[in-house]
């Protein structure tokens, strides 16, 4: 039996996957989403990205209501300011979803500092600044640990190279 060398991609789309919806306006330039859904309530999800207008960055973060089968409005995450980069979602043991990004506080200094907060769903937590080391900190992932500690793991550059670090 010859089989092709290379799979042919299926011409129709996966009825797994239906319903698209557009989770931003046209008013913003909105980059770099993700998704991430609490491991003690899988019902509950959430969805980043970063959000560009006239020269601003912002991080919104929105909530997915599944007893009505919709998306709410976006919150934008305070404290940011400057040039971001990627934010990342994670749940923390307390069901407390972290936003956390990359952030260059002085445009073109090349030096992106990781920073994280955490939301309840009705108050933010306290920012906090992850790294400082001179050298960027950025392409960043992020997970929750079984003890529900947040993980975070990146690119860091230190004496002229690149290597990989890890918080939590």
């Amino acid at each position: 039996m010859n089989e092709p060398a290379i799979p042919v991609p299926p011409t129709e789309p996966d009825t797994r996957f239906v319903g698209t919806v557009r989770l931003t306006a046209d008013d913003r330039s909105d980059d770099f989403p993700d998704i991430a859904s609490n491991p003690a309530d899988p019902g509950q999800v959430w969805a980043v990205w970063q959000s560009y207008s006239g020269r601003r960055d912002q991080i919104h973060l929105m909530p997915f209501l599944a007893k009505w089968n919709l998306w709410s409005t976006y919150n934008p995450v305070p404290g940011v300011n400057g040039d971001v980069y990627r934010p990342r979602l994670a749940f923390d043991g307390s069901g407390r979803v972290w936003v956390i990004w990359a952030q260059q506080r002085q445009l073109y200094e090349a030096n992106f500092d990781l920073f994280a907060r955490a939301f309840d769903g009705e108050r933010w937590g306290p920012l906090s600044r992850l790294t400082s080391e001179k050298g960027g900190d950025f392409n960043h992932a992020v997970a929750q640990g079984a003890d529900g500690a947040i993980h975070v793991a990146w690119q860091g550059f230190r004496n002229g190279q690149s290597d990989i670090f890890h918080i939590r």
